[in-house]
């Protein structure tokens, strides 16, 4: 139990990323104010993913800002981002890549979003090509951060 009372179950934190953990465990980590933990579970980029939809991007928001003057979420993000592309696939890597510089870029984040378009960029152009949707869009994505 914490100072405020609130018992949070480690067995729900290490379930397997799901809807259900998704809505439930931030919110949970908050009401309890587990600062760290709520990082740590934001700073998982499997959890970031099914946070970052249209109907939960906001709420994301909500969380990264209620703990920004505890943690810089940038740093965080960044770090995450450096240990999964040395164990994830260059698809998987640069779409982390791509989301959470959306995810920067949305929260006026520019200068952090930037060096993680310009990664993407450079793997999507040498993957699939210039013209090719994804990387047309990274480009643009970028340039908005430039501009």
């Amino acid at each position: 139990m914490n100072q405020n009372g609130f018992i949070i179950k480690n067995t729900f934190c290490e379930i397997v990323q799901s809807k259900k953990k998704a809505d439930e465990l931030p919110w949970q980590l908050l009401q309890a104010q587990e600062w760290e933990r709520l990082k740590d579970c934001l700073g998982n980029m499997d959890m970031f993913q099914m946070l970052m939809t249209e109907e939960k991007r906001y709420e994301l928001l909500g969380y990264c800002l209620t703990i920004g003057n505890r943690y810089d979420m940038v740093e965080v993000y960044n770090k995450t981002l450096v240990q999964y592309e040395g164990r994830k696939n260059q698809e998987t890597c640069t779409y982390y890549l791509d989301r959470t510089a959306y995810f920067f870029n949305l929260n006026a984040r520019y200068s952090a979003a930037e060096p993680l378009y310009k990664r993407a960029l450079k793997i999507y152009e040498k993957v699939l090509g210039p013209r090719h949707p994804k990387t047309v869009q990274c480009r643009k994505n970028l340039e908005h951060c430039k501009g």
